[in-house]
């Protein structure tokens, strides 16, 4: 209850004037108006512009007049794609680049990667925020994400909503080069009791899921889940069949989701999960040696959601530990976050909608890398906010939007990331968009302790885009983006052999050029085609020798592809076809440059009763291996899948 009287006290202190009828949406709403659970071969293009999404400025507006770089990925379009992890459904997402690289690890980033890589994970810096249901669940231990504990139940995933490019005025540090929101079902949504099974020659997944009515008006969402992977298969004469064989892995998860209405009118979400993985993991002792070792994890979160579309109010609340011991205790890592985020959107007249919001992060670390070598316990206060505001230019179809957001961060300090976008619908021509944004990364956890204090302020880019989207002709509509980031105060790490620490510096620069193609086209009624293209091409430089920055630009490919069918082949059956092409890495760092290929999926489809559904599936047909990033190749997969409800 103070939590309402909290936002409800927000609300009429600011004077400002209460929304307009046909406003009361404005906000995170948990439903679409549009079924996401139709057919997709049966949403027609004008519906699939119409889907409503929140990431790019925090309240519900249509696609198609989104002024970013955003796509949709639908939960129906991930379960007839056959993809079993969100890692894997960005691979349809233009401009993002996806390689599994090692058994248990992904890189997901998009347009570009960051100039580092993780001690402890070895990654790359991705530099790309990711939220489930608005949480963020980036880890700020090395600035990327843990994809391997991102394990969720594809089946109760709504959307994916991703925006390519600076969102740093809305959402804060770290949304660098992008933001993907994970967005899943209401309780309510998906009544009954599901069983689903999904197992192939690599991997199986197992998932329990009960879902009904508490109370008037209280609904819950339970589940259990387990998922197991086996190895990659290990390309290279020094690590033996045996040891390739303890690099499989597994995690376990469960949680509970309710949702609620309150007398007055304020829509409210209790959601928990918590997890167990142990990993496999093989790390380097000499030039062509390798030891074995055990990482186990354990954490999960806890989120609450408060929001009135009748006065434009938004709270959101989340607790998220994460504790792992990695290289078999060699390090032990214990981080806990605690994340506040208040915000208010309200018409002011008729042509302006002001958004305005606080937020704080707690983040309570200890670490200890490598036995002692690196032990630290770091308190972080860290607090942001945020106004905007769009205009809509009376008697035009152009509307304009100005906005700032200011941070302060204990590693690197104050900063400010300001945005400015323009839009112009002319009635039956699509939209034209334009931005410049500028966002900033602030330094890690990891590069706090291994730079003793030396990474003094954040990274950042200065991105100006230019886009159009919309219909072209009948059954066909395109999404085109071009962009240019330009960077600044990149960080440079140099080595120092007497303290065994690094030192950095803010001395590097570069820029990246790019553009992205995204199509639908309604064939028939019962054929959708999706697909796009992107292409990219960067270049960083620096006063000072730095061997991860020269690295950067052969790491991302040039070019990136893919193309999905969709067809029905009668009412109870669905063929599905896929292909994702990754092209040309620019080899400026020999040795350096990543593996080129193109990957084949096929499904099949059986909808055998209301209650029954089956699947047979196929990912990468076309190759019985493949390597995405490094010695690791991933297998073909032949999966099988099987959904009950009741």
């Amino acid at each position: 209850m103070a939590a309402i009287a909290l936002v409800a006290a927000l609300g009429p202190a600011t004077g400002l004037a209460s929304p307009q009828d046909g406003d009361a949406d404005i906000l995170h709403a948990p439903v679409d108006e549009l079924d996401l659970e139709d057919d997709l071969t049966e949403l027609d293009l004008e519906a699939l512009l119409d889907i409503e999404v929140t990431v790019v400025s925090r309240r519900k507006e249509s696609l198609e007049n989104a002024p970013a770089a955003v796509y949709v990925v639908t939960g129906e379009e991930i379960r007839r794609a056959g993809h079993a992890t969100i890692q894997d459904a960005l691979r349809m997402v233009p401009g993002v680049f996806v390689s599994r690289w090692r058994t248990s690890d992904w890189d997901v980033t998009i347009r570009s990667f960051g100039p580092g890589t993780s001690d402890v994970n070895l990654a790359y810096l991705n530099q790309v925020l990711i939220m489930v249901d608005g949480v963020v669940v980036y880890t700020p231990l090395y600035a990327g994400t843990w994809w391997g504990l991102q394990d969720f139940d594809m089946e109760n995933v709504q959307r994916i909503e991703v925006i390519r490019g600076p969102s740093g005025i809305l959402w804060g540090a770290n949304a660098f080069h992008g933001v993907v929101n994970v967005i899943t079902k209401e309780s309510s949504e998906t009544p009954g009791q599901r069983v689903s099974v999904r197992a192939s020659n690599d991997t199986s997944f197992y998932t329990l899921r009960s879902t009904g009515t508490l109370a008037e008006g209280v609904h819950y969402s339970s589940f259990a889940r387990r998922s197991r992977y086996d190895s990659l298969y290990e390309n290279a004469p020094f690590i033996s069949e045996q040891a390739t064989d303890l690099f499989d892995w597994g995690i376990d998860s469960g949680g509970l989701r309710l949702d609620g209405v309150t007398d007055g009118g304020y829509r409210w979400r209790l959601d928990g999960r918590g997890y167990e993985s142990d990993v496999g993991r093989a790390f380097q002792t000499g030039p062509a040696t390798f030891d074995v070792g055990r990482d186990r994890q354990y954490g999960g979160q806890l989120s609450y959601t408060l929001e009135n579309p009748e006065n434009g109010v938004l709270l959101r609340t989340a607790y998220v530990k994460d504790r792992q011991w990695l290289f078999d205790t060699a390090s032990v890592v214990d981080i806990d976050q605690l994340q506040v985020d208040l915000s208010r959107t309200v018409p002011i007249g008729e042509h302006h909608r002001l958004q305005y919001g606080v937020g704080y992060d707690l983040v309570d670390s200890q670490t200890d890398f490598y036995a002692g070598f690196a032990v630290n316990s770091i308190r972080q206060n860290n607090f942001r906010a945020f106004v905007s505001d769009t205009w809509t230019v009376p008697d035009t179809d152009l509307a304009l939007g100005f906005g700032v957001q200011a941070i302060h961060n204990e590693f690197s300090g104050s900063d400010l990331q300001p945005s400015v976008r323009a839009s112009w619908s002319p009635e039956g021509k699509g939209t034209f968009w334009a931005s410049i944004s500028r966002a900033v990364r602030t330094p890690s956890i990891e590069e706090e302790v291994f730079g003793q204090g030396t990474f003094e302020q954040a990274e950042s880019v200065v991105a100006t885009e230019l886009g159009w989207r919309g219909p072209v002709a009948e059954g066909v509509s395109l999404d085109i983006a071009l962009y240019y980031n330009d960077y600044e105060d990149v960080r440079l790490r140099e080595f120092d052999p007497v303290t065994s620490f690094d030192t950095y510096m803010n001395a590097g620069s570069g820029s990246a050029t790019g553009g992205e193609i995204a199509f639908d086209v309604e064939a028939a009624t019962w054929w959708t085609l999706r697909g796009s293209w992107s292409t990219h091409l960067s270049k960083h430089s620096a006063p000072v020798p730095d061997a991860e920055l020269e690295q950067v630009d052969s790491q991302y490919p040039v070019h990136m592809a893919s193309l999905r069918s969709y067809i029905d082949l009668s009412e109870d059956w669905e063929l599905d076809l896929g292909g994702y092409l990754v092209e040309r890495f620019d080899d400026r760092a020999p040795g350096t440059d990543g593996p080129e290929y193109w990957r084949g999926d096929a499904r099949l489809g059986w909808l055998a009763t209301d209650d029954v559904r089956l699947g047979l599936g196929v990912q990468g047909f076309n190759d019985p291996t493949r390597s995405e990033f490094g010695i690791a190749e991933v297998r073909r997969l032949v999966y099988f899948t099987v959904d009950l409800t009741r």
